[in-house]
Formats: structure tokens, sequence, C-alpha cells
């Protein structure tokens, strides 16, 4: 198991605890969803959204780094902890994520982000704070594309499946990685593209099957891995079915643009807002961070987004 899925695991157990020892009346699946990964300090709070991975472990070693005085809460969804079912909707799941911020924030200004597709979430989830009259004082989203700009890409279908499957097997080899196993990314999207006509299960359960392989999990008979593999499906499904609201949100949307991937590098290039322009009324503010997708939170890279987002944080933050 590693190192972040025991947090993960360790994060889901403490937060169905806590649930349990609630009053049981009227209860809100999302009760669990809240993590404070960083509780301390008087200044505002970020919120960040977890990746279709559906886990926070992973920002645990930024959320320690930012600033001690600021809070940093993180949102996983319902069923990482076993007990409920996922949702498959990723309204479903920015209303639940902002009912559970305004319980511990009621009024804004706020500030919040996600990674991946937690970014699409939180995008989501401003255009509800806006819509309650509240003020969204920061959004960072973190290398997450709209979803509306692939199909307007100047490449074939079979180019843009190209890039999934690539990210899909960069995914694999980086948790691979973390247990001191080197994977070839070629490799991997070899192994991805053979399911030539496979539906998205097929895909997410080849990926299953290649962590296995890979000793991220030792066993498929683990609650954590089955317990996984039903977020990641939910997941997955909730990014694949969401449609990008139409009227541009009022709020500044930065995003954090991992350049060092070749496709990536591409996609910057014919849109360098990843199709976020045309998504507010403000500008897109654009920071290129020295990392590929999936190790912007950890590793040698982990401090460099940790002051990032402390600079952002703190200028959101002034007068």
């Amino acid at each position: 198991m590693t190192a972040d899925a025991t947090k993960d695991l360790l994060l889901a157990l403490m937060r169905q605890e806590e649930a349990r020892a609630a009053p049981q009346a009227d209860v809100d699946p999302f009760d669990v969803s809240l993590v404070r990964l960083q509780p301390d300090g008087d200044k505002r709070p970020f919120f960040c959204v977890h990746p279709a991975s559906g886990t926070v472990g992973v920002f645990v070693d930024v959320a320690r780094l930012i600033d001690p005085e600021r809070p940093f809460v993180a949102f996983q969804p319902p069923g990482v902890d076993g007990e409920r079912e996922p949702f498959f909707d990723l309204r479903t799941l920015a209303s639940g994520y902002v009912r559970q911020m305004r319980k511990l924030q009621p009024a804004g200004p706020y500030t919040l982000g996600g990674w991946s597709a937690g970014g699409l979430i939180a995008f989501q989830m401003a255009h509800e704070l806006r819509a309650a009259g509240e003020e969204v004082a920061l959004l960072v989203l973190c290398d997450t594309v709209n979803n509306e700009l692939y199909p307007t890409l100047p490449y074939t279908r079979q180019e843009i499946t190209a890039f999934v499957h690539q990210q899909m097997a960069m995914m694999v080899a980086h948790l691979a990685d973390q247990r001191g196993t080197r994977l070839d990314v070629a490799a991997m999207c070899e192994r991805i593209q053979s399911l030539k006509k496979g539906s998205l299960r097929a895909r997410a359960d080849l990926i299953f099957d290649l962590l296995r392989e890979a000793g991220v999990f030792r066993t498929t008979d683990s609650q954590l891995f089955k317990v996984f593999r039903k977020v990641y499906r939910a997941n997955l499904v909730a990014v694949t079915r969401y449609d990008v609201p139409k009227e541009p949100l009022d709020a500044t949307i930065t995003l954090l643009r991992c350049r060092n991937e070749e496709a990536v590098l591409k996609l910057a290039e014919e849109s360098p807002s990843y199709g976020w322009a045309s998504k507010t009324t403000r500008p897109v503010d654009v920071i290129d961070m020295p990392s590929h997708h999936f190790a912007l939170f950890q590793g040698d890279v982990a401090p460099i987004t940790a002051r990032t987002l402390r600079s952002l944080l703190d200028a959101a933050e002034r007068p």
C-alpha cells in the first residue's frame, strides 16, 4: 500500500467514526466529505477538491507546507469510507461540497480549487456560490482542462484518444513509482489501446489490473482496492457526463498548467487557458508549473506548488 493510500484510508476511517458519533437524524451523505488536512490558523481557509481517484492524501504534504496559519480543507466523495455508494453526477458532488463548505465558512469571500477532475468540480462549486450571491476571491484549477475544448482541437479523434491513453498510462506509472517500481509508459499505452472498442468501465478495469500488477495494490480482494475501484469509476462517469455551464463565471480563474509533456505542450499551443477563457468574465491567470500532471503535489514539486498557492492565497486575502 502506498503512503498516500494509507493516509487516505486513515482519513476515511476518521471521517467515518466522526459521522457515526454524530446524531443520525437527517444524515447528509456528504458529512464524511470534509477533511481538515491542516486545521490550524485564523486565515481564510483554502478548500481543495480531490482528483478522479477520490483520494485526498496526495494533498497532505502541500497542505502542511503552505502556511501554518491557513487551514487547508480537502473534499473526498461519499463512498471512500466503504459505507456509502458513490455519486455518478458531478453537480451532485459540487452541491454536496458547497453545503459542507458553508457549514465551516458560512459566508464568502471563498478561496477554493481542485486538481485534475477536482478542478471541474471546483468550477461548478464556484458557479453555485456566485449564484447564491457569494464572492469567490480565488479559484485555482490545478492542471484542469475544460471538457468542451477537446472536440474543438484540430486533431483527429484517434490523436485525442491517444492523448487520453497517455495520461492514463502516466497515472499508472506515477503510482507504481511511489512503490519503487518503474514502468514503461509506452508499454502501458499499448495495453490500454489494445481495448480498441472497450467501454469506459473496461478501460478503468484495465487500469486497476495494471495497478495490481505494479504492486500498488497487493490484492484485488482488499477493501481498499474495492473502494478505490468503485469511487474511481463513479468519478470518471461524473466527469464524462458533465456539461460546463454556458454562462461565464464572474470570478477570476487561475490555472496551474503543467508543461513538460509533449502532448500537453501542443494542447497549450492551441488553447493557452485550456479552454477556460470563454468561461469567465475576467482574464484567466496562467502559471506554468515545472511538473507533469501526476507529480504536481508530490516530491520535489510539492514545495513549489505550496509556495505558488501561498502567494495566490495571500494576494486574494489582501483588501
